[in-house]
């Protein structure tokens, strides 16, 4: 145990120096080492001179980089926003407020959190005069989808002779990881498109407008004037006339964030949370395009907000809930249900819970579509409890996801 806490003893020590050995200073001194042991053995004469001017390398190199060390400035960096897989650039304005030049500048990042990496060389500065000012940049890569921060941006130089890292300003950078949009077909199949090779969510929604849309049978809470005299005359049963909305109505993407077991026993996450926000990435980029508007519902979160770019970033932090928390969005989707279009629910199962909370929404008036985002077969069969009121796709989740990492 005392090696490590040397080791980080030295590194504590070079952080308040504001240095660092490089890899190539490591190596060097390593091999100074390995040189002073073998003159020592050997006992020969040209051994000793070397190994003395090794060391005074070394330590001349340090002296003069600790008096160079880089007194510079750089301006705060704005938060990065990124596709999971894709790389991206950071980029930073640095300037020389001192009075000597500074030499051999890059920008690095250490101590990076595990799903962001380094994806590119960096960009190096040989020479910085007194009062000019530069563009260094980085390219990092994010793994996976989340908001990362770290504190360790900062200004380094290597002068002279890259053995040791001399540290400038530093600032911290925090990047938001956005998931990735399959192709469409792995969730549409052609077949279910309408209109060509357009594609929408949402369906025309009754209102309060003053345009006809259909007829239904009448329901508790209808309003009498909307009977249909003929219509219920002629059928046997009371039937009410409905309007076609005088308001733009959202598309409500409801996330089933209420994780599954794996009853296959291979241990894949084939129902998993990353599948399913996915397919809810999809969704979202196609009502985008379509130009709808789209309202987000989780468990646990309740309304996620509105727009692309915010409902992009809270599918890159949702996290899963307990078990059973679908329900407690019925009376949320309740609330908003004057607002409402097509409601497309994006689940991990089919089962009877989950069911009674289609149900439920398709008692508010709402054209719904489910998505059932796994590769096992689901709990219960497809379409039941509600047989005829809404169609349940099963969408394979190996194949979204495999379908979205090569469209990334």
């Amino acid at each position: 145990m005392s090696a490590p806490r040397h080791a980080n003893g030295v590194r504590r020590w070079a952080a308040r120096r504001r240095m660092a050995l490089s890899g190539a200073g490591s190596a060097l001194i390593v091999g100074t080492i390995l040189s002073g042991v073998m003159a020592i053995v050997v006992q020969s004469r040209l051994s000793a001179p070397l190994v003395l001017a090794l060391a005074a390398w070394i330590l001349l190199s340090g002296a003069i980089g600790f008096a160079y060390r880089p007194g510079l400035r750089m301006s705060p960096v704005p938060p990065a926003r990124t596709v999971v897989g894709c790389p991206f650039g950071v980029e930073v304005e640095v300037n020389n407020p001192t009075r000597r030049p500074a030499l051999d500048i890059s920008l690095t990042c250490d101590d990076l959190p595990s799903p962001i990496t380094i994806a590119g060389a960096m960009t190096t500065a040989p020479r910085l005069d007194p009062g000019q000012s530069i563009r260094l940049g980085l390219q990092l890569r994010a793994d996976r989808r989340g908001v990362w921060e770290t504190p360790t941006l900062r200004l380094v130089s290597t002068f002279p002779g890259n053995l040791f890292r001399f540290f400038g300003a530093s600032r911290p950078l925090r990047v938001t990881a956005i998931p990735r949009a399959a192709s469409i077909e792995s969730v549409i199949r052609p077949a279910d498109r309408k209109g060509g090779d357009a594609i929408h969510f949402r369906d025309p929604r009754p209102g309060d407008g003053p345009e006809y849309f259909s007829s239904r049978e009448f329901r508790f809470g209808d309003s009498p004037r909307r009977v249909d005299a003929r219509a219920s005359a002629r059928l046997g049963r009371i039937v009410v006339k409905e309007y076609l909305a005088n308001h733009p109505s959202s598309l409500a993407v409801v996330l089933d964030t209420c994780p599954t077991g794996d009853r296959s026993g291979s241990g894949r996450a084939d129902d998993g949370l990353e599948a399913v926000v996915c397919v809810a990435t999809t969704i979202l980029h196609v009502a985008n395009a379509a130009r709808d508007e789209v309202a987000m519902y989780a468990p646990g979160f309740g309304a996620c907000g509105q727009g692309f770019g915010r409902l992009l970033d809270f599918l890159a932090i949702v996290e899963p809930c307990g078990a059973d928390s679908l329900i407690d969005l019925v009376p949320i989707l309740s609330d908003h249900r004057h607002d409402l279009g097509t409601a497309v629910f994006v689940l991990t199962d089919w089962d009877a819970p989950r069911a009674r909370v289609v149900d439920a929404v398709l008692d508010l008036g709402c054209p719904v579509r489910v998505f059932v985002v796994r590769d096992d077969p689901p709990t219960d069969r497809l379409g039941s409890p509600v047989p005829g009121r809404v169609a349940v796709t099963q969408v394979s989740a190996e194949r979204v996801v495999r379908l979205a990492k090569a469209v990334a």
